[in-house]
């Protein structure tokens, strides 16, 4: 036969049996970090007592058909009833002091990580982003423009119709490739980077062939991620309108990268205005939004249950780790001390509703 459980709830404590022959066997493992006590009803014949099968260790033995058994973080015990007529029910955990609010704090925290992803503040990178500062040459200061044939590239000051504060430019291509793109800056360590810009044409039947990229060096050699805007297939064309367009990369390497610039690319003839150029390191897609709402949702829940070891399963996850690691509280929740008891989550499609910096985009690409 097979060990069989125990019914009732446990958590964090799992407790089987087995009867074989004229014996009856037993375990318990505690599957979380904290000391817990368990206590199950035990009916035996008189006289029966618990044998420990390790030899390492010294049990309670039960009393007035109560058995009570401590048992460390992670800990296992085994035994053997010399009867089949063993029977262990309705068990019944006590935790260490203190795991309730331990749980109910990292659960607020995470709670409060998950809100500054509705509106995630741009990283201070690239410099200029508005292109409000004149330069050089012609290029606003912070970006430099570069072009196979420079008599056929197009850069100019747009102070009639910003998409925000008081310029735009207006990029173009007579022929050959054209490339406007930022001051180098520094690799993220969330492994993550969107590029976002204001785009719009004047006339949308005639579509520039434009690549939003990122551009840097990997371990010495190139790297190159870029989403196409405009003209062919398949891509996102660009209005006459003011347009929020977004280069989303989700696995950009953590080690090993330096020099990343923003870039835009004009692959042929076309132009195109562009303002307002942000770059996040924690942005997330709807999708990943209300992922992360469940897996918060199911936190509480489980602790709202006293379930504390699937609680705390769930919150060693990869993303509440994620969370912890990367994304800051905000000033106000990094201020109090102690937070309360967790609130139940609204509905992650209720969440998902309201509006944040990146709600106006259309579309993610992934690359």
């Amino acid at each position: 036969g097979r060990f069989q459980p125990i019914e009732g709830v446990s958590d964090p404590v799992v407790v089987r049996t087995l009867v074989r022959e004229k014996s009856t066997y037993a375990y318990m493992v505690n599957d979380s970090p904290w000391p817990v006590q368990a206590t199950l009803d035990l009916e035996s014949p008189r006289g029966i007592q618990p044998e420990e099968l390790s030899g390492w260790r010294r049990l309670s033995p039960p009393r007035n058909g109560r058995w009570v058994v401590e048992l460390a973080p992670f800990d296992l015990v085994a035994v053997r009833f010399p009867s089949a007529a063993v029977r262990l029910s309705n068990p019944q955990v006590q935790t260490a002091p203190g795991v309730r609010s331990t749980l109910a704090s990292r659960i607020e925290d995470l709670r409060n990580r998950r809100a500054v992803l509705q509106n995630p503040p741009p990283l201070a990178a690239p410099s200029n982003p508005g292109f409000e500062e004149g330069g050089v040459g012609g290029a606003p200061s912070g970006w430099e423009l570069a072009a196979v044939r420079a008599e056929e590239a197009v850069l100019q000051i747009d102070s009639h119709q910003p998409y925000a504060g008081s310029r735009a430019i207006l990029l173009g291509s007579r022929g050959g490739g054209v490339t406007l793109r930022s001051a180098p800056f520094a690799a993220t360590q969330t492994g993550r980077l969107a590029l976002s810009v204001w785009l719009r044409v004047e006339d949308p039947a005639r579509q520039p062939t434009l690549r939003l990229a990122i551009e840097g060096v990997l371990d010495g050699e190139e790297y190159y991620r870029f989403a196409p805007v405009g003209a062919g297939e398949q891509v996102d064309r660009v209005r006459s309108e003011w347009s929020q367009y977004v280069l989303q990369i989700d696995d950009l390497p953590v080690a090993g990268l330096s020099q990343l610039r923003a870039r835009f690319d004009l692959l042929g003839a076309g132009e195109v205005w562009l303002d307002q150029v942000e770059l996040f390191d924690l942005a997330f897609s709807q999708a990943e939004r209300i992922a992360l709402d469940k897996n918060l949702a199911l936190a509480e829940s489980l602790w709202q249950q006293s379930r504390f070891g699937r609680c705390w399963r769930e919150l060693e996850g990869y993303w509440p780790k994620y969370l912890a690691a990367n994304v800051p509280l905000s000033p106000a929740a990094a201020a109090v001390a102690t937070p309360p008891e967790p609130r139940r989550s609204e509905p992650a499609e209720k969440q998902a509703t309201r509006p944040g910096v990146l709600e106006r985009v259309r579309d993610w690409w992934r690359f």
